[in-house]
């Protein structure tokens, strides 16, 4: 709000039309977001903690080296680096596991299922090939160092693949060259420049460079400016309207959450000023800042709010985030003081020393560099005792111990834990059970590093809905890896039917490579896991998709079924399909009394269904082996037509006429040699042998 005199009435910031005083406003939030965190020691904190994260401690000690400090230099002092390592153990636990998300349908209808299944590879592509899955673990690092992060999700019409040349014929690049070319010369050929098809990106930003509303939680915030350094040559490039202005912008003297004093002279800092829809601004709005100059300003250009955040925990009824790195500051001050004592100890003191009379006829230069000399007099010699120098108290050692313990239990780190019990020959299931229980402590961050990518995921989404208006190809691996690359297209209105990807937390147990293994045997045990690729799959991941895509396959070839005879389309049935499971399903086209009622849904049911009785009955008794292949049961023999006698029982008559005449091959078919059986009743095959057992199959009523 911008302050006005007591005669005029405020003013929101959000709402000023005149650019000038538009821009004036954005960066007075900016200032006044920075001037909190100064005044808060939120600069201060997060400051401290990014330089112990990369080794540098407050009082300016160093990992990389020892420095001597002192009145005299008498001092050894060091950094010995816990937080980097206890905050990449919580980093691999949180982000180890290789995510997967499920793209969820609008509708049940078969085009937007297969629609989801777009969506999931399409999420499954931007994650791993255009490195957004990277992203999202600097995203989860920077949370776990200075309290929480930030993500935003755009279209860079700059991106993607070329189209076509820019139609502006003055849109040419001229091939540079130095000095005259010769005579003769061909004349330097002029490049388009080219329209590209444009791509989503995702960027990541610290606390610092966000700024936002103080007085809001961050549930409540509607709007936020970031602060993102580019390169001042792009930008004006970019923006060739306002190049002059780019190219003149002073650089931000504000100081930044930066280990570096400042940005080189080549960078400029572009604000974004990125506000949702609400009463006070229906469109919401969308804007960049370089300096002083407005250099974009448009209503929110996104389905969705393209902001979102991670943390591991809020600070209450405040701005801000919170994580347990705060909580072992102090100790790594403490133990970098601690080292620094045993470090100068052993340094100093560490080297021989002699003592003697006073020196007679010995020259400094004579004792060896490293060696000290005590002059005492003749009769004291004698009776010297013994002074190690070198020596630290027991409680010092303890103590530093007793604090590296201490911050792996506020991290939830748990790799010394393990190390001492693969040390002391601790079982696999143990270190698994240890290893799940750090998964737990961190199940807080990891259920918001989910909830981010299910977030930004689907923002990509509608992203993509709104932008992606020209067919897209992208090749992507497979989930199973058995089809090698495939290429899909989609463009924006396929994207229509999908509602959200979602990453769903799964249990700790099933991210530890223990877990994973139990898991794949209980699955053996089951009759789920029938080959060596299989297992290697759910050991080296835990997912199941191995193992429940065909599934999911067939039981989407039933819908699209169903869909077809609803319109009363005829559709043909073959005979490797699981025969029952199709005509349950199929049944509940005609179950609704609507449908009954149109006699072209009815018709092509019931035709569908009875072919696939006539497959499954020619599969029993001329290929049974499809049927064992895919675990269907037999059919009996359909009856005799009526008036005909049925086959010989064995040691009895074949019907009440008397036993029939017996032929040198045996008894004749029913109904004579030329009988009408002959021509439309097989010969019944005997049952198949069971590979396993060798016994043939037995089904009631059926022939054996």
């Amino acid at each position: 709000m911008i302050p006005k005199s007591p005669n005029q009435t405020p003013e929101y910031f959000a709402s000023i039309q005149d650019p000038k005083r538009y821009v004036d406003a954005c960066l007075e939030k900016i200032a006044d977001w920075r001037e909190y965190c100064t005044s808060r020691g939120l600069e201060d904190l997060w400051t401290q903690k990014l330089s112990n994260y990369y080794g540098l401690s407050k009082d300016g000690y160093s990992s990389s080296k020892a420095l001597s400090g002192g009145t005299e230099g008498e001092l050894t002092n060091i950094k010995v680096n816990d937080l980097h390592k206890l905050i990449q153990d919580q980093l691999v636990v949180i982000t180890a596991t290789r995510p997967a998300g499920v793209a969820k349908a609008v509708n049940s209808d078969v085009t937007s299922l297969k629609n989801a299944r777009i969506g999931s590879a399409i999420a499954e592509f931007y994650l791993s090939q255009s490195g957004f899955e990277q992203k999202f673990v600097n995203a989860c690092e920077i949370a776990l160092t200075i309290d929480e992060s930030y993500v935003d999700i755009s279209w860079n019409k700059n991106a993607g693949d070329e189209v076509r040349p820019d139609g502006d014929p003055n849109a040419m690049t001229a091939t540079p060259s130095e000095g005259e070319p010769p005579q003769n010369a061909p004349a330097p050929q002029a490049t388009p420049n080219m329209i590209m098809s444009g791509d989503a990106q995702v960027r990541v930003h610290v606390p610092y460079n966000v700024a936002r509303d103080y007085d809001m939680t961050p549930d409540n915030q509607k709007w936020h400016i970031f602060s993102v350094l580019e390169n001042r040559f792009d930008l004006a490039a970019m923006n060739p309207k306002f190049s002059e202005q780019i190219l003149r912008a002073a650089q931000d003297e504000v100081p930044q959450l930066k280990l570096q004093e400042r940005a080189g002279e080549d960078c400029v800092y572009m604000h974004l000023v990125t506000h949702d829809r609400t009463p006070a601004v229906p469109q919401g709005r969308y804007s960049l800042i370089v300096g002083d100059t407005l250099i974009a300003d448009m209503p929110l250009p996104y389905p969705e709010y393209p902001v979102d955040r991670l943390t591991p925990g809020d600070v209450i009824d405040g701005p801000t985030g919170y994580c347990p790195s705060n909580d072992v500051m102090a100790m790594e001050q403490v133990t970098d003081a601690l080292h620094s004592i045993v470090t100068t100890n052993n340094v100093t003191f560490g080297g021989q020393s002699i003592v003697g009379p006073p020196l007679t006829g010995i020259t400094v230069s004579e004792i060896a560099k490293g060696l000290r000399y005590f002059e005492l007099p003749p009769d004291l010699i004698d009776k010297l005792q013994a002074l190690n120098l070198t020596k630290t108290a027991p409680e010092t050692y303890a103590y530093i111990d007793k604090l590296g313990q201490k911050k792996q239990e506020v991290l939830g780190s748990v790799a010394g834990t393990i190390q001492q019990q693969a040390a002391q020959g601790a079982s696999g299931s143990a270190m698994a059970l240890v290893q799940a229980q750090a998964v737990q402590f961190n199940s807080g961050t990891q259920r918001s590093y989910f909830r981010l990518l299910s977030r930004v995921m689907t923002k990509l989404i509608g992203v993509l809905r709104v932008y992606a208006d020209t067919p897209r190809v992208a090749r992507i691996v497979g989930k199973l890896k058995s089809q090698g690359l495939k290429e899909f297209k989609y463009t924006g209105q396929d994207l229509g039917s999908i509602s959200s990807i979602v990453y769903e937390m799964v249990n700790p147990i099933s991210q530890t490579l223990g877990g994973r293994m139990q898991l794949a045997q209980d699955l053996i045990q089951n009759g789920m896991i029938t080959s060596p690729r299989q297992y290697l799959t759910v050991v080296e991941t835990g997912n199941l998709d191995a193992l429940t895509a065909p599934d999911e396959d067939i039981n989407l070839l039933i819908l699209e079924e169903n869909e077809w005879l609803s319109e009363g389309k005829p559709v043909r049935a073959v005979v490797t399909e699981n025969h029952a499971n199709h005509i349950k399903s199929h049944m509940s086209v005609i179950a609704s009394p609507g449908a009954k009622e149109d006699p072209n849904i009815v018709q092509a049911t019931l035709d569908h269904i009875q072919d696939h009785l006539n497959q499954w009955q020619q599969a029993s008794m001329q290929n049974p082996q499809i049927l064992l292949a895919t675990g269907q049961q037999p059919l009996p023999p359909p009856p005799p037509p009526p008036g005909m006698l049925p086959p010989p029982g064995p040691g009895g008559p074949p019907g009440p006429g008397g036993p029939a005449p017996q032929g040198p091959g045996g008894p004749p078919p029913p109904g004579g040699p030329n009988g009408p059986l002959e021509s439309k009743q097989p010969s019944q095959p005997q049952m198949p042998k069971n590979p396993a057992t060798g016994e043939r199959a037995v089904v009631p009523g059926a022939p054996q």
